[in-house]
């Protein structure tokens, strides 16, 4: 008869192994087991008592689109997701703007795009002049990409192909 593993592996990332690998040190303890069993055991303990309050407290989970709206512009690069296609296609059914350039995929807000598309002549000439952090990204990565240029003659930023304005 085969004995079970009494051992399993267990992928983390990286910055959550750092936080377990912390309080594990923090706490005087010589294994991540250890802390994780120590987690585990505060929180049994806690739900057990406070199980009313938890569950008065539960929030729903933040969608990608409310998320798009807190910081307006996401690169793709940025994000770094497991399977960017299939990302790009939740972005898209969810209702964020995908705009897609050669070297990279900037996921905007909606109301945000319209803002930009509105605004986009009115902006200044030198990109470092434009004080709102998530307009900056976005001009940037438009002109970068090529889909934006500066026309000297006209004195304003221009979309190079009409097809972007629709958005």
């Amino acid at each position: 008869m085969e004995e079970k593993r009494r051992w399993v592996k267990v992928s983390l990332r990286r910055e959550t192994y750092e936080r377990l690998r912390a309080f594990a040190e923090s706490h005087g303890l010589t294994s991540l087991n250890d802390a994780i069993e120590l987690l585990l055991t505060t929180v049994s303990s806690k739900e057990t008592s406070d199980h009313a309050t938890v569950s008065s407290k539960v929030s729903r989970r933040r969608t990608m689109l409310d998320i798009l709206r807190d910081v307006k512009v996401q690169l793709l690069s940025e994000v770094g997701p497991r399977d960017p296609d299939r990302f790009v296609a939740r972005a898209r059914s969810l209702g964020a703007v995908v705009i897609e350039g050669g070297k990279d995929v900037a996921l905007v807000d909606p109301d945000f795009w319209a803002f930009f598309k509105e605004n986009l002549h009115n902006l200044p000439k030198r990109i470092e002049d434009v004080r709102d952090v998530a307009l900056r990204k976005l001009v940037t990565f438009m002109r970068e990409e090529g889909l934006i240029y500066y026309d000297a003659i006209k004195k304003r930023w221009l979309f190079v192909d009409n097809t972007v304005a629709i958005g």
